[in-house]
């Protein structure tokens, strides 16, 4: 068995197990979100989403429904996916001034090519973009 369908599998099983806890003390999702301490749509999450719950909320909810926490946190630790804990490195964006010398940032290039606006078919080649600074000097 893989590791991804051994992740797949665990999942399954403490979202099982969560269910069938709740199902035993009779608690609607309301009430185990009041007890647990956390959000409806976290509950609902944990219970019946795709993604894995995090360590507090598993915790929480064991906690709630008066589970043993450390085995559904161990079956949480099998469902997580590998590298899931490691940081994301991300580079920073350099910033030109527009009326910097060498001109202006080319629009492909632009870090705020995401915020152009087309106007429409007729005025297809001018875009209007936000400015990302409004106190800055304008000339």
């Amino acid at each position: 068995m893989g590791a991804s369908e051994d992740g797949a599998d665990a999942l399954a099983d403490l979202k099982g197990r969560l269910r069938n806890l709740r199902a035993r003390r009779r608690l609607s999702m309301i009430t185990l979100s009041r007890r647990a301490g956390l959000g409806r749509t976290t509950v609902s999450q944990a219970l019946n989403g795709t993604g894995v719950p995090s360590d507090a909320t598993v915790a929480a909810l064991a906690a709630a429904l008066g589970a043993d926490p450390e085995e559904l946190l161990r079956l949480r630790d099998r469902a997580v996916p590998p590298h899931a804990g490691e940081p994301v490195h991300l580079e920073p964006v350099q910033r030109r001034r527009r009326n910097a010398p060498g001109g202006a940032t080319p629009p492909a290039e632009s870090p705020h090519a995401a915020n152009r606006i087309r106007t429409g078919p007729a005025r297809a080649a001018s875009a209007v973009t936000a400015d990302p600074e409004p106190d800055a000097e304008r000339s």
